[in-house]
């Protein structure tokens, strides 16, 4: 199982795709037979926010019936639970995450849940 945080995604697109791609193609070290540059530089470019956003109704999902206004993909920014969930909320959902995942799989970074 691999984790990928939306905050590491954020401080370094390239280097967690890469690390996406070694985990899809079975490889420990992110930097052996990665796929060509060209090929990388488009899922770089495809997997930004930005990109998203401007192309949402390819990337919103269509199984949900969603209030209208609402929008799937909202800020591009971290950490926006502090003003939607209640400490107790948090604490909640950290719990049923631990209950959930291994401990060796699932850690919470500082400011993050």
């Amino acid at each position: 199982m691999l984790v990928v945080y939306y905050e590491d995604l954020l401080l370094d697109l390239p280097g967690q795709v890469a690390r996406v791609d070694a985990f899809l193609h079975g490889r420990d070290d992110k930097s052996c037979g990665q796929a060509p540059p060209e090929y990388l530089d488009r899922v770089l470019k495809q997997v930004t926010f930005a990109y998203m956003k401007s192309n949402i109704d390819r990337y919103q999902p269509v199984s949900v019936g969603w209030k209208p206004g609402y929008q799937f993909i909202r800020k591009g920014t971290a950490g926006d639970y502090k003003a939607l969930l209640t400490p107790e909320q948090v604490q909640r959902y950290r719990e049923s995450l631990r209950a959930s995942f291994p401990a060796d799989v699932l850690t919470f970074k500082p400011g993050f849940l």
